[in-house]
């Protein structure tokens, strides 16, 4: 599938500049707290930690409430395993700390041959 970054009007036989579609990464707001901008170049407010047991990689991020730092706002727990088979399937899990906050589940799979799969829930 391929993505539409931007429109060009058709003018005659020439074609006007491309008009981006998007926004500034300032003007997004991350669940951290910080914009787009801030979240990529500083990784936002959180605590990594990464274990590895019976072949599972599990990277666990706390993101901290940028108001607050000693609350947590939400954790994304990111669990990597590679199967016998050649497969490897990634599940990441997004859970809010506030009571009653949904959570996401995210399930990439991929095979030693063939297209990746992503499943949300």
């Amino acid at each position: 599938m391929d993505r539409i970054k931007g429109l060009r009007q058709k003018n005659q036989n020439t074609y006007n500049p491309l008009v981006p579609f998007g926004t500034d990464g300032i003007l997004v707001d991350m669940a951290s707290g910080l914009n787009n901008e801030e979240e990529l170049k500083l990784g936002g407010n959180h605590n990594v930690s990464i274990t590895e047991a019976n072949g599972i990689t599990t990277i666990t991020e706390t993101y901290l409430d940028q108001a607050d730092p000693k609350q947590v706002k939400y954790t994304v727990k990111t669990e990597i395993s590679e199967n016998n088979n050649g497969t490897t399937i990634i599940t990441s899990l997004w859970e809010g700390a506030a009571e009653g906050s949904a959570s996401k589940i995210k399930i990439t799979t991929i095979p030693e041959q063939g297209d990746i799969m992503e499943v949300l829930e």
